[in-house]
């Protein structure tokens, strides 16, 4: 059950960073559209 936790929580964490770069980059996008 370990075994099986932990890859499915790698992938989670992966995927977390993921939209929090994507949101970073929305945030800096909306900024800069704003901003110009």
């Amino acid at each position: 059950m370990t075994g099986d936790f932990l890859p499915r929580r790698r992938k989670a964490s992966a995927l977390s960073q993921i939209v929090t770069v994507v949101i970073l980059l929305a945030v800096a996008a909306v900024g800069l559209w704003i901003y110009t």
